[in-house]
This record gives C-alpha cells, sequence and structure tokens, in this order.
C-alpha cells in the first residue's frame, strides 16, 4: 500500500508573477513505536510493505502504519467503546 499526500492550490496571480509556478515537498523520518493492546485483539498492519499482515503485542509500528483493530469479546459480551491512548 502506498500512501499518497495530496495539496491542493487555487491557482492565484500572485502565484505566476515570475511565470513559472514551483512546487516542492520535503520529507521527515517516521516515527516508530511499538504497539500494545489487550487479549482477546487481533491487529493486521497496511502499510507500504503489505497489507493484511498479523501483528503481536509488542511488534513495531511507524507513522503512515494503517491499523485494524478485531475485538474479540466472550459470549454474551459485546464491545461498548474502543479507547486509544
Amino acid at each position: 500500500m502506498i500512501t499518497v499526500h495530496r495539496f491542493w492550490l487555487h491557482v492565484k496571480p500572485e502565484h505566476l508573477t515570475s511565470g513559472t509556478l514551483t512546487i516542492s515537498y520535503t520529507t521527515k523520518g517516521a516515527a516508530t513505536g511499538s504497539i500494545k493492546f489487550e487479549n482477546p485483539m487481533t491487529c493486521e498492519k497496511n502499510n507500504q510493505h503489505g497489507n493484511g499482515t498479523s501483528i503481536t503485542n509488542g511488534d513495531q509500528v511507524q507513522e503512515g502504519d494503517m491499523l485494524s483493530f478485531t475485538a474479540n469479546p466472550k459470549g454474551g459480551q459485546v464491545v461498548d467503546k474502543w479507547t486509544v491512548n
């Protein structure tokens, strides 16, 4: 999966004073850390290296990863709310 970041610009006359409109961007290293989640829960990571990669508690994730969590409550229980901290 490739993440595309878009920038929209409404071109105005002052953007064209030199006759050329030049657009550029800068990059930075992605922040990384480990993920913690409670059992019984599963998590999959989607990023530029692949989709649907199962990850476990303590695995590394980085800025830009998309995480998909599945709660697996015991019989007779339902998910009331999600908490991200």
